[in-house]
């Protein structure tokens, strides 16, 4: 075998390897810049889901009640969520024909957060137990009172795409003692609630 083949040979070996290479390189800077990314350029979706609600009640304890509120929150797994709420009274009954020196309030806020555990994710009709606190303030006449409740809650949702709505009860409990007339100071409640996921 000539010099001049066994040179010749070596070239074109050469230059395969080196096209090869070369053919390669492309593909692994895509690869270094972004593949396997989805195809609209979208990042992936988080394992999370934020919630956004409304919610109506009407309450007995400390006076007959009807109360609007707001809730903002996040699905952290499939069976448990946490939100933090609001609640203003519109509506309030003091249910004494006469306080006199009572004190009767006028208003009552409730700011707190719950965390809410979901029976039937996956299903339509999904039932939920919740567990949270809230404080509390009363205003009236005769002063503003201030409070800690606990909160225990049971509903059930019905879940369209990303709305859900449904009823649901509570009872919230004192944690604290407080110079309020003697009697109940806790409060049973019923509501309908609405949320959307985001």
């Amino acid at each position: 075998m000539s010099g001049t083949y066994k040179m010749t040979h070596r070239s074109a070996a050469a230059a395969i390897l080196i096209g090869t290479s070369l053919t390669g390189l492309p593909t692994a800077v895509f690869a270094a810049d972004g593949a396997g990314a989805p195809a609209d350029g979208l990042a992936p979706k988080p394992d999370y889901t934020l919630e956004g609600g409304l919610a109506v009640s009407a309450a007995m304890g400390r006076g007959a009640w009807i109360f609007g509120g707001l809730e903002f929150g996040v699905r952290l797994f499939e069976r448990l969520s946490l939100a933090a709420l609001f609640d203003a009274s519109f509506v309030h009954d003091p249910m004494e024909a006469d306080c006199g020196d009572v004190y009767c309030p006028d208003s009552e806020y409730k700011v707190g957060a719950r965390a809410r555990f979901h029976v039937l994710p996956s299903f339509v009709i999904d039932p939920w137990v919740g567990l949270g606190g809230v404080a509390r303030i009363d205003t009236g006449k005769l002063g503003t009172k201030g409070g800690f409740d606990a909160q225990v809650s049971l509903g059930a949702d019905v879940r369209l795409g990303p709305f859900a709505f449904g009823p649901f009860g509570f009872l919230n409990e004192p944690l604290s003692r407080s110079d309020w007339p003697s009697g109940w100071q806790g409060q049973l409640g019923l509501g309908l609630r609405g949320a959307m996921d985001f």
